[in-house]
C-alpha cells in the first residue's frame, strides 16, 4: 500500500489558522500508510496523536483549484516549498487551493476518487497541547468553546441565503465536502457524503419533551387548543398562490393563539428575512431563537420546500454574530415549523459542530380532509399543543442560560449528550466528558468521561448510548474477564422512545484495530477471540459485530509487554442477544459487515453471521 504524504503545519495553543500572524509556520513532512476503509475521523485521530495536537484541520491539495495561481500543476502533490509560496500567495486561506476535509464519515478512497488521484497530499493544521485554543477571532468568549463551531458559523454567514440554498443550491450544498457544510438533515446526494447525525434529543431533553407530549391522551388537549386548530385547517385549506397571501397576519395571528408565543416575520442583520421567529430574552443581553417558521404557498412552489427553507433559516440565523455569545454557549436549540401547502411539519434543530435538523413529526395535512374529519383535526391539535408545552420550556432555558465552564482539555458540553449522570441503586454519581472515543464523528455515542468515586479519586469510565442493548451476555462475560465491568445499564426516559445509556469501565489496552490495523494478529489473540466466540455459544447467545474495533487488547499484567500474555474483551454488546430470539441487524449496515458477516439490513443475526466475522476478522 503506497505511503500517503502529510504536511503538518504546528501551530501554539494561541494560535488557530495559519494566516492569524504566523509568519513562520512550523511545517513538518510525515508519511503513513492508509488504509483505504479509514474515514477522515480516523485520519484526524491519528494526526492528532502524532503531533500533540489539541484541534486538527485536514485538508486536500487540489491541483484544480490552483489553475488559475502561481502553480498550475496536474498532480495532486505539492513540494514544502510551493506549499508555503501558495500560502503566502493566497493570503494563507488554504481554501482557495485544498479542498477542506470535513466529512468525518467519508473513507479515504472517496477522498482519491474525488480528487482524481490514487494518493493526494494531506496538509494538515495542528493547534498544540497545554494551553486553551482560541477560535478564530479570538474572543475570550470563544476561548472555552474552541474553533469549530467558529468556523461553522463563519462559513454559514458567508455562504447562500435560505432562499437561494433551499432551491437550485440546496444539493450542491448538500454534496460539498468543503467549508459550505451542509445540513444533516438524513438527504444525500448521489456519492455525496453522509448527512446523518445522532437525536437531537440526546442534545437538548426538550425535544424528548415533545415527543412524549405527543403520546399523552387526546382528553388532556385543551379545548381552546382544538377550537384555534379548526380555524386554522379553515385557513389552510383555502388555495393560494403566492406565499406572501398563505404567510399573512392571519395565520400569524391563528398560530399565535395556538402555541402562546409570537412568531412575526423578523428582519436578520444579514437582511435574510425568515417568515416567523420566535425570540426569548437570555441573561446575556441577546435574543435567543426557540421558534423558526418558513411557509411556501404549496408544496415544492418556488422550487423548493418549507422544510429545507427553514433549516436553512435555522443554521443562518443562528450563525449571525448578534447571536454571540450565546451561539457558543450551547447547542442552539431551536424547532422549526414548516407549512407547505396545506402540510404542517414541526422539526428539531441543533448545532454541535454543523447544523443538526430532524423532522419530529410527518407532514400532517392541515386541511380538510372529509365531512367527518374530527379525528384528524384533534391529532393535529396534539400537535400544537405539545409544540406550546416544549416552547415554554425551551424558553424558560434560554432565559436562565449560564455559561459552561469545562475543564481544560475537557470536551465542551454543546459537543455531547445533555447527560451527565448514572444511577447506582439508591445513588447518582456525576461525570464529565472528556472526549468522543470515536474522533469527530457526527453520530459518535461513546465517551470517555471522568466520575469522581466516594474516596474522592478521580476514575475515567466510558459511556455509550444505544437503543438496543445485550446487557445480559456483557454481564455474564464481564464475569468472565472476557469484557469490562458493566456498571449501569439504564433508559433513559420518557420521550426517548427505546434508547437507554451503558456505563462501563475504561478498558487499559488498545483496540485490535489501533494496534494491528489490517495486519495478521497474533494466535494468542485469535485464540482468545475464538475463547469469547466459544462462551457466547455455548451459553445460547449470538454476537454479530465482530469487528476489530469492538476487540480490546490489553496487558494484565502491567508489569509485561510481551504478546503471548495479552487479554481479549468484547466491548460492544449492540447487536447481540439470545440466539433464535429474533435480535436482528439494523438497517443501514455498512459494506464492511455486509461482506465479513453475509448479512444484510434486518436479518437475525445467526452464529453462522458471528463465525464469519471470525474468519474475516
Amino acid at each position: 500500500m503506497p505511503e500517503t504524504r502529510f504536511l503538518v503545519f504546528t501551530l501554539p495553543p494561541s494560535k488557530q489558522t495559519v494566516g492569524e500572524n504566523v509568519e513562520s509556520p512550523a511545517l513538518a513532512t510525515d508519511r503513513r500508510e492508509i488504509n483505504p476503509e479509514d474515514t477522515v475521523a480516523d485520519i484526524m485521530k491519528v494526526v492528532r496523536k502524532l503531533h500533540n495536537a489539541r484541534d486538527v484541520e485536514l485538508y486536500r491539495f487540489s491541483p484544480q483549484l490552483t489553475a488559475d495561481g502561481p502553480l498550475p500543476r496536474k498532480s495532486g502533490k505539492v513540494t514544502s516549498r510551493e506549499l508555503l509560496q501558495l500560502t503566502g500567495a493566497h493570503n494563507y486561506d488554504l481554501s482557495k487551493f485544498c479542498d477542506y476535509l470535513d466529512e468525518d464519515e467519508l473513507t479515504w478512497s472517496q477522498v482519491c476518487e474525488r480528487a482524481g488521484a490514487p494518493n493526494p497530499d494531506i496538509i494538515a493544521i495542528c493547534v498544540t497541547l497545554n494551553a486553551e485554543a482560541v477560535a478564530p477571532g479570538g474572543s475570550e468568549e470563544e476561548e472555552e468553546v474552541g474553533s469549530l463551531p467558529s468556523r461553522y458559523f463563519r462559513t454559514t454567514r458567508e455562504g447562500p441565503t435560505p432562499s437561494q440554498g433551499a432551491s437550485s443550491l440546496y444539493a450542491k450544498h448538500q454534496g460539498s465536502t468543503g467549508k459550505r457544510k451542509g445540513v444533516y438533515d438524513g438527504r444525500i446526494t448521489v456519492n455525496g457524503p453522509p448527512r446523518v447525525a445522532a437525536p437531537v434529543e440526546l442534545y437538548h431533553p426538550v425535544f424528548a419533551e415533545f415527543k412524549h407530549h405527543l403520546n399523552i391522551s387526546h382528553d388532556d388537549i385543551p379545548w381552546d387548543i382544538i377550537v384555534s386548530t379548526t380555524k386554522l385547517v379553515e385557513l389552510l385549506s383555502t388555495i393560494r398562490s403566492h406565499e406572501n397571501l398563505r404567510d399573512s397576519p392571519e395565520l400569524a395571528k391563528h398560530l399565535s393563539k395556538l402555541l402562546h408565543t409570537n412568531s412575526p416575520s423578523v428582519v436578520n442583520s444579514d437582511l435574510t428575512v425568515p417568515d416567523g421567529m420566535g425570540l426569548s430574552p437570555t441573561p446575556f443581553a441577546v435574543q435567543a431563537i426557540h421558534l423558526l417558521r418558513e411557509v411556501k404557498a404549496e408544496m415544492g412552489k418556488g422550487g423548493s420546500d418549507a422544510g429545507v427553507q427553514v433549516s436553512l433559516s435555522y443554521g443562518r440565523s443562528w450563525a449571525l454574530v448578534d447571536r454571540q455569545p450565546v451561539n457558543e454557549y450551547c447547542c442552539c436549540p431551536s424547532f422549526l415549523l414548516a407549512i407547505g401547502g396545506s402540510y404542517v411539519g414541526v422539526l428539531g434543530a441543533v448545532i454541535t459542530t454543523n447544523s443538526v435538523v430532524q423532522r419530529l413529526t410527518p407532514y400532517t395535512w392541515a386541511a380538510h380532509s372529509h365531512t367527518f374529519d374530527e379525528p384528524e383535526i384533534l391529532e393535529l391539535a396534539h400537535v400544537f399543543y405539545a409544540l406550546r408545552l416544549s416552547l415554554v420550556s425551551l424558553a424558560t432555558y434560554y432565559n436562565t442560560l449560564s455559561k459552561p465552564s469545562p475543564p481544560p482539555n475537557f470536551i465542551h458540553p454543546r459537543f455531547v449528550p445533555h447527560f451527565t449522570s448514572y444511577r447506582v441503586g439508591d445513588t447518582e454519581h456525576q461525570f464529565t466528558y472528556v472526549r468522543p472515543l470515536l474522533e469527530n464523528s457526527m453520530v459518535s455515542l461513546v465517551y470517555e468521561v471522568e466520575t469522581t468515586t466516594s474516596n474522592g479519586a478521580k476514575k475515567r469510565l466510558v459511556v455509550k448510548f444505544v437503543n438496543r442493548y445485550c446487557a445480559e451476555l456483557h454481564r455474564l462475560l464481564a464475569d468472565c474477564q472476557m469484557a469490562p465491568p458493566l456498571i449501569s445499564h439504564a433508559p433513559l426516559g420518557p420521550g426517548y422512545k427505546n434508547m437507554s445509556m451503558v456505563v462501563m469501565d475504561l478498558v487499559p489496552g488498545m483496540s485490535l484495530w489501533d494496534r494491528y490495523g489490517d495486519g495478521p494478529l497474533p494466535e494468542v489473540v485469535k485464540t482468545g477471540v475464538k475463547d469469547i466466540l466459544h462462551v457466547i455459544e455455548r451459553k445460547g447467545f449470538v454476537y454479530g459485530d465482530l469487528r476489530r474495533p469492538n476487540v480490546m487488547v490489553f496487558n494484565a499484567n502491567s508489569a509485561t509487554t510481551r504478546e503471548d500474555s495479552l487479554t481479549v474483551q468484547f466491548i460492544d454488546f449492540d447487536w447481540a442477544g439470545k440466539m433464535g430470539s429474533g435480535i436482528r441487524y439494523p438497517a443501514h449496515l455498512s459494506d464492511i459487515v455486509k461482506v465479513t458477516s453475509g448479512a444484510e439490513d434486518m436479518i437475525e443475526i445467526t452464529r453462522e453471521h458471528m463465525w464469519s466475522m471470525f474468519s474475516n476478522l
